[in-house]
This record gives C-alpha cells, sequence and structure tokens, in this order.
C-alpha cells in the first residue's frame, strides 16, 4: 500500500511539472498574434546633475523614492533617446478560459542592457521584468535617464568604456497564474547594435557657493554710531586746528 501511495505521489508530481512547463513554454494565441516590434534606434549620453545642498533638501530618485541630503550629492546619470514606434495601445478582454489573459493592456516597452566593452557576455539589465520594462512615451522620442549608483553597486568605473543595446516589445507584463512569478507574454525584437558610452576618468565635486554674510541691524547699528562718532571727532579736531 505505501509503495502505491508513493508511486501515485511521484505520478502526480511529474503531471504538474508537466503542465506547468507547457503552459511555460506554449505562449497564447493572442500572444502569437501580435505583431513584432522593430530593431530599436536610440542614443545615449553622460549628465551629470550633481549638486550642492547648504540646508537639508529632499530629493526623489528615479523610482520615485525620496530622501533627505545635505552638502555634496552625487546624481549622475546615463540618458537614452529611442526612437518611438508607431503603435496604439489596446486592451484584450477578459477572457476565464485562458490563464493568461485577465484583461491586459498590450503596450511597446523597451528592454536595456548593459555590460563593460572588456567583458564578453551581456549580465546587467536595466530593466527589469518586474518593473514593467521601460513604456514607450506618448512624445517622441521616449527619453529615460538611469543614475550610475545603482547600475554600478561596486564603484563606478570611471574613465571604463560601457556598452548598451536596447530591445523592443509589444504585449504584457503579469504574474503567472500557476508559479506566481512574472511573465511576459507577446513579441520581442533582436537587440539593437552596440552603443558605446565613456565614462569621465575624473569627476569634479561641486563646491559650496560662498555667500556674502548677512549683518543683522543689531550689528550695524553700532557700526553706525561708530562711525559717526569718529566723523564728529574727526571734525572737531580739525576745527580746533583751524582755530590755532
Amino acid at each position: 500500500m505505501g509503495s502505491i501511495s508513493k508511486s501515485f505521489a511521484f505520478f502526480f508530481i511529474l503531471v504538474m511539472v508537466g503542465l506547468s512547463l507547457s503552459l511555460i513554454m506554449v505562449k497564447p494565441a493572442h500572444a502569437q498574434l501580435m505583431t513584432t516590434p522593430a530593431v530599436p534606434e536610440f542614443s545615449i549620453k553622460y549628465v551629470d546633475n550633481s549638486f550642492y545642498a547648504s540646508t537639508p533638501t529632499t530629493i526623489i530618485d528615479q523610482y520615485g523614492n525620496s530622501r533627505v541630503v545635505q552638502g555634496y550629492v552625487e546624481n549622475k546619470t546615463v540618458e537614452f533617446s529611442i526612437k518611438n514606434q508607431a503603435f496604439t495601445p489596446y486592451t484584450i478582454a477578459y477572457n476565464s478560459s485562458d490563464p493568461y489573459n485577465t484583461g491586459q493592456t498590450v503596450s511597446l516597452m523597451y528592454n536595456i542592457r548593459m555590460k563593460e566593452s572588456s567583458e564578453n557576455n551581456w549580465t546587467t539589465y536595466i530593466t527589469h521584468l518586474s518593473d514593467g520594462y521601460l513604456q514607450q512615451s506618448d512624445s517622441n522620442p521616449t527619453i529615460a535617464g538611469y543614475q550610475l549608483d545603482p547600475l554600478f553597486p561596486l564603484g563606478i568605473p570611471y574613465g571604463s568604456q560601457i556598452d548598451f543595446q536596447v530591445q523592443a516589445l509589444i504585449g504584457y507584463v503579469h504574474r503567472y497564474p500557476i508559479l506566481n512569478s512574472w511573465t511576459f507574454n507577446g513579441t520581442e525584437s533582436d537587440w539593437s547594435p552596440t552603443q558605446t558610452l565613456t565614462i569621465p576618468a575624473s569627476s569634479v565635486s561641486p563646491s559650496p557657493t560662498p555667500t556674502v554674510p548677512e549683518l543683522s541691524w543689531l550689528t550695524i547699528l553700532p557700526l553706525s554710531v561708530s562711525f559717526l562718532f569718529v566723523a564728529v571727532m574727526f571734525n572737531v579736531k580739525h576745527r580746533k586746528t583751524a582755530l590755532k
């Protein structure tokens, strides 16, 4: 009896694994009908917006997180300018028989990856599946800036050459209904030709702007009286000298 139960449990596990793999590998019908986007055209540039905050200042990063800073604030970014493609987002009607379809909006998105030029493999992705990728904007081109610090947690490779590629996607991102993990349903373009950006070898930290000290009336009044007293005494001494 025990061996039969173990055999049944093993068979049940195999069935569930096979079902899960089949659902992962087979795209839904509406995904197969989506058009394939063109390979993106883009440009990149290095932007240094670092500044010096003389007083506590609240700033918001690229992910919407706020923090209070003071003193030198480093804000170096890689800015992407991606040429928009002709596409109008649309919504797929809800279909209870399709586990992939819960009433999703099909959009055109971009995936971005990077590596140092000296490396062979693309191991770092700026955009992520769980974040929904970079949505194409309504205005052309799509502009997106990414701070260098989160991209290089072990230190910014100043003086290094960094390669970037962009991929276009048409579809939607949602949680997979069985494994409860993020998945993308749709079509993808090939990766764009590589563009290389050189991070400047040195970075000059902005210095605090010198300010002229403000004098309060408590300081100005005694100074004014002192100047007046000196002027009067000088005038009196000058008169005595003239009378002699």
